[in-house]
């Protein structure tokens, strides 16, 4: 009936990760009865040498979500692909596109949520199942309530009934349950954590963007695209409520206040279709092998129980907000809703400590007070001498004997460990007009002088604070409450780093960053020693063979002493053995030598009585010049190069075909790789013999210059302004030819060949959709008796897909990539040839 979609991996993401994943998926598989039901974890990109996130906490998981839980696995190599276009370990929209992709196709609903989630049935209904089963088609969302960790902590994570339990229970109890609308197509604030749509139109739609790499808004988009496809996004609020286990405390790199986030405007507000055709055959990793993993097979009070009676029975089945640019700098909100979240932060703190406390809602420093001794704490809490008194027209404080100390702020500052500033008021009917504009409310304009002297207090506690990490000491945190969704904080939203946190709490949480003198003074030393180990690092370096990789990291000219720069020149000409190395040394620290382009046409000189040693030398070559640099080499590099090809082109006839096409090849190489002032003259003349050759394949039977023409032809067509019409002439119709028109024996030898030919027409498909002619060709070898499984086509390059369908409606095997022969193309040539050789001897 239905698939739950979720994501991670074995790093210990956020806070206490283990126990509430645990937690949430054992409360999740309470609530799967169909037998269809399932929970598809992808762990993805757990180091090799570590277990899968559902391995490391197995023990911790009922019987029922063992049987559940489906675990595919994506490995580290298979991230290496999005490595360079993303600072995140673990990608979401990749993560739940391969899921649904390998989703039951028995069940009709995706439900895409995260192992933080509790789901709390409404009404009649007993399980997802049923709360899904008599659903129009559609996309289904719901409020999502935030847990503080210390009352999710406090759980038993192995008795998923209870959890469920306790949730609803504490929802009431401890004033959770807060609605938080927002835009139509989320309908309400964090939509990510409960997206319900049909699994058909999940595919019709392609998933989720896999564009976006940044971190934020994934959910977002996705949502905008099922509105557009849908025409409106509804509520499933009326049988199932979300809770979110909160764990932003310890900050992770979606939550800190240097967090990078996916545009919103690229990919929310420009969005106008639900479909992404760019990724359109490719989403989910279709073709990808993934691994498969499958493993069948008394709530302590503390925290709530200090709460909960101080703040009564919760007067309304929720509270209400809304979160959008129409409430922005809203000043009102329910301290007994906010007061949890709040009090979550203060619970493990030590028992002695003073807490500073400024704000215009003397409800929750009633409320605060209570809560600071019903927790055990022995401090003070010292109240802004500025804020301690009635302010017009707040709520008054309610009757309590809680204990708290009138201090300024210098007090506030010596003897505080912790800084609350509250910048709102009570929510209540009086209030009508609850957006902080003095201008248009006159009883925000009354506020004014406290808001300024909140903001006075903060600004000196943050400079003071500023003074203390000088001198090296602990930072203090700041705690916020009612500044999200706002700008009432003022300079201080500057000054103190604060973490995201959902609106529903109402609280943000911080420290203050450091001078940015004083920073800018630390990354300039940083960069001062960052400079002198990579300059000690290629030191080591000159002093050993080079690795290829190390050569197009820095400029070092820019970062050796004269003195290091004296010591690499000692050290160069001892490396002789090892040339070409020493002028590429050489090249490599920025000191070109004066005759690098002589010792370069020497070293790449045709010896007729030793071709494997000039191969071996070109090989060389050509790893450095196309794998190791990116910046361009001297321009007269390219001449030298343009006359070593001359030379071995004249005086290669006489060598085997195989060792010529290898010699041809590295050249080839080098003009399509190297560095160079563009190599023209080198790849016109490669071209033009290429040419030469291929105007005389008709009939030859000529194995080595078809494989010519169908490697220059793939070259060529790559280069900048390739003349196509040309090199459909002159290279790829004579080569094709070959195939095209079988002979009237079928020998040995001939069917060699086409079968060479055929397997390099992938090749020529990329500039010449050949796949009838190649078709016909195997149609011919299949009638002169060749034997379908005789037949293997190696797809080197992206070919074109009617091409293989046509060839495995005619019996013939394609290879998979992993496949294809290890020495690539090169190598599969030489192996036909010295088959071809083999046969005619």
């Amino acid at each position: 009936m239905i698939s739950l979609v979720l994501y991670g991996r074995n790093d210990n993401y956020g806070y206490n990760l283990h126990k509430r994943a645990a937690i949430s998926f054992n409360a999740m598989a309470e609530l799967l009865t169909d037998p269809d039901d399932e929970i598809l974890f992808v762990d993805y990109n757990t180091p090799d040498d570590m277990p899968s996130f559902v391995e490391a906490i197995l023990d911790t998981l009922t019987d029922q979500a063992r049987r559940k839980i489906r675990v595919l696995r994506v490995r580290p190599s298979y991230h290496q692909r999005w490595r360079e276009k993303t600072h995140l370990n673990a990608l979401e929209s990749v993560s739940r596109n391969i899921a649904i992709r390998r989703s039951n196709p028995n069940n009709k609903w995706i439900l895409s949520t995260n192992t933080d989630m509790v789901f709390v049935m409404r009404g009649k209904q007993r399980s997802l199942a049923d709360a899904v089963r008599d659903l129009p088609r559609g996309y289904y969302g719901i409020p999502r309530f935030e847990m503080p960790e210390s009352l999710w902590e406090s759980l038993d994570r192995k008795d998923p009934r209870r959890i469920i339990a306790s949730f609803a229970e504490w929802g009431q109890s401890l004033h959770l349950d807060e609605v938080v609308h927002s835009h139509k197509s989320i309908i309400y604030d964090g939509p990510g954590d409960f997206q319900l749509v049909p699994r058909d139109d999940m595919f019709k739609i392609h998933g989720f963007s896999e564009a976006m790499l940044r971190g934020w808004h994934v959910d977002s988009n996705f949502a905008k695209r099922c509105l557009l496809l849908y025409g409106e996004t509804r509520s499933l609020f009326h049988r199932v409520s979300g809770y979110h286990c909160d764990h932003t405390k310890v900050v992770s790199p979606l939550h800190g206040h240097d967090r990078t986030q996916n545009d919103m405007v690229e990919h929310i507000t420009n969005v106008t279709a639900p479909q992404i055709p760019a990724q359109a055959e490719d989403w989910g990793a279709p073709d990808e092998k993934i691994e498969e993993l499958r493993f069948p097979p008394g709530c302590s009070v503390g925290f709530a129980g200090a709460i909960a009676p101080l703040l009564g029975p919760m007067p309304v089945p929720y509270y209400e907000a809304t979160y959008t640019e129409k409430t922005w700098n809203q000043f009102t909100y329910h301290a007994r809703h906010a007061l949890p979240y709040l009090a979550d932060h203060l619970v493990t703190l030590p028992r002695d400590i003073d807490l500073g406390y400024a704000g215009l809602n003397d409800t929750l420093r009633s409320l605060l007070a209570e809560t600071w001794r019903a927790l055990g704490f022995t401090g003070r809490l010292l109240v802004l001498d500025q804020t301690a008194g009635a302010k017009p027209g707040c709520t008054p404080a309610p009757d309590t004997d809680a204990p708290y100390t009138v201090a300024d702020v210098d007090y506030i500052e010596a003897h505080a460990q912790l800084f609350i500033l509250d910048l709102g008021a009570e929510e209540g009917p009086h209030w009508t007009n609850r957006i902080m504009n003095p201008e248009r409310n006159p009883q925000a304009k009354a506020l004014m002088p406290y808001v300024k002297a909140i903001q006075t207090a903060g600004l000196t506690l943050a400079s003071r604070e500023r003074r203390r990490m000088a001198q090296r000491l602990t930072p203090r945190r700041f705690i916020f409450v009612n500044t999200i969704g706002g700008e009432l904080l003022g300079q201080i939203d500057f000054v103190v780093g604060q973490t995201a946190t959902p609106y529903c709490t109402h609280a943000r949480h911080g420290t203050v960053k450091p001078d940015p003198v004083d920073t800018l003074a630390q990354r300039r030393a940083e960069a001062d020693r960052l400079a002198a180990a990579i300059a000690e690092d290629l030191v080591a370096t000159s002093r050993q063979f080079l690795p290829i990789q190390f050569l197009d990291r820095v400029e070092p000219a820019s970062l050796l002493s004269d003195a290091q720069r004296a010591d690499i020149a000692s050290e160069i000409p001892k490396r002789d053995k090892i040339q070409p190395w020493t002028p590429i040394a050489t090249l490599m620290l920025g000191r070109f030598a004066p005759d690098f382009e002589q010792q370069v046409e020497e070293f790449l000189a045709l010896t007729p009585a030793d071709p494997q040693g000039f191969l071996q030398r070109l090989g060389k070559f050509r790893i450095t010049a196309v794998e190791g640099m990116s910046r361009p080499w001297p321009a007269a590099l390219a001449a030298v190069l343009d006359r070593c090809a001359e030379r071995f082109l004249s005086t290669a006839h006489d060598l085997p075909e195989d060792l010529r096409l290898r010699g041809y090849a590295g050249f080839l190489a080098l003009c399509d790789g190297a560095p160079g002032e563009g190599l023209t003259d080198l790849a016109n003349r490669l071209l033009a013999y290429a040419e030469a050759r291929a105007a005389g394949l008709a009939g030859s039977g000529n194995a080595f210059d078809a494989w010519l023409a169908l490697d220059m032809a793939d070259c060529a067509s790559r280069r900048p302004g390739a003349d196509m019409p040309r090199l459909q002439q002159r290279l790829l119709a004579p080569a094709l030819a070959q195939v095209a028109e079988p002979r009237a024996t079928a020998t040995q030898a001939d069917r060699r060949l086409r079968l060479a030919l055929i397997a390099a027409a992938p090749y020529a498909s990329a500039v010449d959709p050949a796949a009838g002619q190649v078709a016909d060709a195997v149609a011919g070898l299949l009638r002169l008796g060749v034997e379908p499984e005789a037949l293997r086509i190696y797809p080197l390059v992206a070919p074109d897909p009617g091409f293989l369908s046509a060839m495995r409606r005619l019996g013939v095997a394609v290879a998979t990539e992993i496949e294809a022969p290890a020495a690539g193309f090169v190598g599969l040539m030489s192996q036909a040839l010295k088959t071809t050789q083999a046969i005619r001897d």
